[in-house]
């Protein structure tokens, strides 16, 4: 189709519409009345469900319709159905309610539970009206839209965007690691709230441009990146004498070896010649084989000045979008997207077992990261138990209730401490 027909429709839409392609229904007239009410019969029309007569045998039928896992998609039709109709807070769309005062006033032969009672009616109407307050509020018209509740806030959570709480609360109180003598230690996360204000706004560009945009994908990034930076205290590494140098970590992911760096600029539109990539590889590789990095430090000086300049620029202006840069590139996301199961494990630590939960779906993520791809062999990734101690703390402040088991395997809402 040629978009310049003028038959064809132009939108202009937002995080803040709703449009009928995914699957948002408008219905703000015929099949709802003036007051906002609407028989059971004319909503069974529309869902095509079968119309009961006034018998338990019927009304179990329908019940048993709507339990029907192949109409399940019913439920999500009705979800969606948004309702323009005139509020219940407002005393003048009172009306509505002397149904509930007549016979047969609910359908299938119900009457309404005042219907023969007045004066309970009346006593009733008196009460609900002492909590309408539409009319004192000034608001004006009270035709207005209703959505269903899960709906409405599912719509709006894909519109992520963190705030400075959101990411603090994110941080873990605590972090394990290993010592020297491969005992276990415990000690509490400092998280600077200067570090953290300079990221949030990079970090939440990053994260909606590369698709991390999810609260398991969300939770994912952070617990790694959390972990790799140190709590956002070392952007950039700063690590004497590993081969990589000086293409150390940068970044919320610790960008390292000048051929991700690579990729990173050419992701970017900058020209680096093949030549100088192919000399960056052969000493990154003389490097590693060596376990020094005196073939990386004796190319540096011949590199082209913006070429430094730009690798400078991961730790200074691009930490975020780096980061994002190389999740899109590895496919994290593939790994995050799984199922996260929360499994309880344990440390010693003194003299008690300290709780962690480890979750195979994020150490795969972890592994990306660390690895450069994902492997369920992920128990030499760097800092593996702080990773995961990161990623619980982030699920409880992204995700919905993602079960934790407890020391007797019995499930709740939140990890033990």
């Amino acid at each position: 189709m040629d978009p310049a027909d003028p038959s064809v429709v132009k939108q202009v839409l937002s995080d803040a519409d709703f449009p009928d392609f995914l699957g948002w229904l408008s219905q703000f007239n015929g099949m709802f009345s003036h007051w906002g009410t609407c028989d059971i019969s004319d909503l069974l029309d529309v869902l095509k469900a079968p119309q009961p007569d006034n018998t338990d045998k019927a009304r179990k039928e329908l019940k048993d319709y709507f339990n029907d896992p192949e109409n399940r998609h019913l439920r999500d039709w009705v979800k969606r159905l948004i309702i323009q109709a005139p509020s219940e807070w407002d005393k003048a769309n009172n009306q509505r309610c002397d149904q509930l005062k007549q016979k047969n006033g609910l359908g299938w032969g119900t009457d309404g539970p005042f219907y023969g009672n007045d004066e309970e009616f009346d006593k009733h109407m008196t009460f609900a009206e002492s909590l309408q307050w539409w009319g004192d509020a000034g608001l004006g018209d009270s035709n207005v839209w209703h959505f269903h509740p899960f709906a409405f806030v599912e719509h709006f959570k894909k519109a992520f965007w963190m705030s400075h709480e959101n990411l603090v609360r994110a941080f873990p109180k605590t972090a394990m690691r290993p010592t020297s003598n491969s005992r276990w230690v415990s000690e509490p996360i400092r998280v600077s709230l200067v570090a953290v204000e300079k990221q949030l706004f990079k970090l939440n560009v990053a994260m909606r441009k590369f698709g991390i945009s999810t609260p398991q994908r969300v939770s994912a990034f952070l617990g790694n990146a959390m972990q790799e930076t140190q709590w956002f205290g070392s952007i950039a590494e700063g690590l004497a004498g590993q081969r990589y140098l000086p293409w150390g970590g940068r970044g919320l992911l610790q960008l390292t070896w000048p051929d991700n760096y690579v990729i990173y600029f050419r992701y970017r539109g900058r020209i680096v010649a093949g030549s100088v990539a192919e000399r960056l590889s052969t000493a990154a590789r003389t490097s590693d084989h060596a376990r020094n990095n005196t073939a990386l430090h004796n190319l540096d000086s011949a590199l082209p000045l913006d070429l430094k300049a730009w690798r400078d620029q991961v730790f200074s202006t691009d930490e975020a979008d780096s980061a994002g840069a190389y999740w899109s590139w590895t496919k994290a996301s593939q790994s995050a997207d799984m199922q996260p199961i929360m499994t309880r494990e344990t440390k010693r630590v003194g003299q008690e077992d300290k709780p962690y939960y480890s979750c195979t779906s994020f150490g795969r993520v972890a592994a990306t990261v660390n690895f450069g791809h994902a492997t369920n062999d992920y128990s030499r990734v760097n800092g593996l138990v702080a990773r995961f101690q990161a990623h619980t703390s982030s699920v409880v402040q992204f995700m919905d209730r993602l079960p934790f088991p407890d020391v007797h395997g019995s499930l709740q809402d939140l990890p033990d401490a």
